[in-house]
């Protein structure tokens, strides 16, 4: 009996109620004492009542013959529940606690990669110009043989034209080593130099002391270029 204690056979036990003062909400097994004390509690009876119901002869074969005044016994359930440890119809086993789910893991979307940083803007050189970098300014050259030279030389093509304009005939000139102003220009491979030589009359043809003539100490391209100005010309 889950209310008195004391231990019964299947005969006397066979009675179920709920016993909400140990916390027990579904019909247990009690025995027919407290089985009809409990049900008298309820209907408001007595305590005598009560007494007398709990000292009532018990049902059994000897006293069958007795009416029996019991109510029905209450439902059995068919089966221990499904958390069930032990298997017993009226167990008193504990149902296990839920398992807490870990959280799902939500897969980041993958990131941009960081845009590569701009380059440095390159650095300007402040300060002034030096005078082989500024084509700006153009020598001046004595109007000579050898002021011609030195502007060919230097690749001032302003300062050839300015010496052949200001005396046309240094076009013919000779320098010390028997060089004509043709020939040095097609040493240094100065080709619009040379094309103004020509323009003022240079001979392509004109040989140095050596014998070595325009087309003969020019590069293959200048050679070739003066080759046609000579035909053209």
């Amino acid at each position: 009996c889950r209310n008195c204690g004391d231990s019964f056979c299947d005969v006397h036990s066979n009675n179920n109620i709920a016993l909400p003062k140990y916390g027990l909400n579904t019909p247990v097994r009690v025995c027919q004492s407290c089985f009809l004390a409990i049900q008298l509690e309820a209907s408001g009876g007595s305590e005598g009542g009560a007494a007398e119901a709990a000292a009532a002869p018990l049902a059994g074969p000897d006293n069958a013959e007795e009416e029996d005044v019991s109510p029905p016994p209450a439902p059995v359930p068919e089966g221990p529940p499904a958390w069930c440890t032990c298997g017993m119809p009226l167990c008193v086993c504990t149902p296990p606690e839920p398992e807490e789910k870990a959280p799902e893991e939500v897969e980041e979307p993958a990131r941009a990669p960081a845009p590569a940083p701009a380059p440095a803007p390159a650095r300007v050189p402040t300060g002034p110009v030096p005078s082989f970098l500024d084509h700006s300014q153009h020598k001046s050259y004595p109007t000579t043989g050898e002021g011609l030279r030195d502007a060919i030389k230097d690749g001032e093509l302003e300062g050839v034209r300015t010496l052949l304009g200001a005396d046309p005939a240094l076009v013919n000139y000779q320098d010390r080593q028997g060089q004509s102003m043709l020939h040095v220009a097609a040493i240094f491979n100065h080709t619009e130099i040379a094309h103004e030589l020509m323009n003022a009359g240079a001979d392509p043809s004109a040989t140095n002391s050596q014998g070595e003539t325009v087309m003969e100490l020019a590069l293959p391209a200048l050679a070739t270029k003066l080759g046609e100005w000579a035909v053209n010309r």
